[in-house]
């Protein structure tokens, strides 16, 4: 915000709204309309969004001198807010009224700057958790796979090629994550055969 222009920081200055919130407060529903946008001066705040089941699932955290992204989206385009908020510690808000940065981010390439680097922070932490997300579930997959498959003996006669197919992944991936399960002690590889040594931690993969 230092490389704002003189009239594009006295806009800022004049029209800033500074808030506090308390640890553990809800600031925001899905749907809500949203002031504007919002950096975090000190604190956290939590964007989640709930299941069917009404768990709580978090999508990202706003940490000090970070902005949410959702909040620069409705400021840019006047939508509802597609999430939920809360804090996680005592937390100071500034607030720029969508107005005010709408005309920033038009007339202002510091602003757009702030606004894209702010956008690839994003898409990089969320790329990073899918990957996360769907390595998790690929190991219970390939845990239920291995148990339901096993003979009496414990024995699973397939290749890394063939339990890829059925699981709808790559050899490679497959080849690493049984990797992974062998230097734990749970299985033994052999060429087309693989033997279970310890199911429980398999087992308890399926509750991940």
């Amino acid at each position: 915000m230092r490389e704002l222009s003189a009239s594009g920081r006295e806009l800022l200055r004049e029209n800033l709204i500074m808030q506090h919130f308390d640890a553990d407060t809800p600031i925001i529903r899905k749907g809500d309309q949203v002031s504007g946008a919002f950096i975090v001066l000190k604190g956290e705040l939590r964007v989640f969004t709930l299941s069917k089941q009404g768990g709580e699932a978090t999508l990202y955290t706003v940490a000090a001198d970070e902005t949410c992204i959702f909040a620069l989206t409705c400021a840019c385009r006047d939508m509802l807010y597609p999430a939920w908020v809360d804090t996680h510690t005592d937390t100071d808000v500034a607030i720029i009224p969508s107005e005010v940065f709408r005309s920033l981010h038009r007339t202002e390439p510091a602003m757009q700057r702030y606004v894209f680097d702010a956008l690839a922070g994003l898409v990089h932490d969320f790329t990073l958790t899918m990957s996360q997300t769907l390595t998790a579930d690929l190991q219970s997959c390939l845990a239920d796979y291995l148990i339901t498959h096993a003979s009496g003996a414990g024995l699973i006669f397939a290749s890394h090629e063939h339990i890829a197919r059925d699981l709808g992944a790559s050899r490679e991936t497959i080849s690493r994550l049984l990797g992974r399960f062998r230097d734990k002690g749970w299985i033994a590889t052999g060429r087309g055969k693989i033997e279970l040594l310890d199911t429980s931690p398999l087992v308890d993969l399926l509750e991940f």
